[in-house]
């Protein structure tokens, strides 16, 4: 009975802690932004000269914006990328901490 009264407590502080730090959507649609613009630098440099980069960058920007989601969990948040009509997770953020890997 004791152990599983310190396994409960041990569980509730984990979760209040992962509760309590974790990131916002505004950090988390950040990173993904990061993720992308390095993806979009990477783009541009394949790019021929003729095209309007500026403009290639704005369309670019403006659709990943349209694109990507953030959905907020009990004790964590996921971040979707609409690929093709379906949602596609691309990240995940706990504890402070934010993976985004696009694809």
């Amino acid at each position: 009975m004791r152990r599983a009264f310190t396994l409960a407590t041990i569980l509730i502080v984990i979760a209040g802690f992962l509760y309590f730090t974790k990131p916002s959507d505004e950090a988390c649609f950040a990173e993904a932004r990061a993720a992308f613009r390095k993806d979009l630098d990477r783009m541009e440099a394949a790019m021929p000269q003729t095209v309007n980069r500026d403009v290639f960058r704005a369309v670019s920007e403006k659709i990943f914006q349209q694109e990507v989601r953030v959905e907020d969990r009990m004790l964590f948040k996921v971040v979707y990328q609409r690929k093709g009509g379906l949602d596609q997770q691309v990240g995940w953020a706990a504890g402070g901490y934010i993976s985004v890997n696009l694809k």
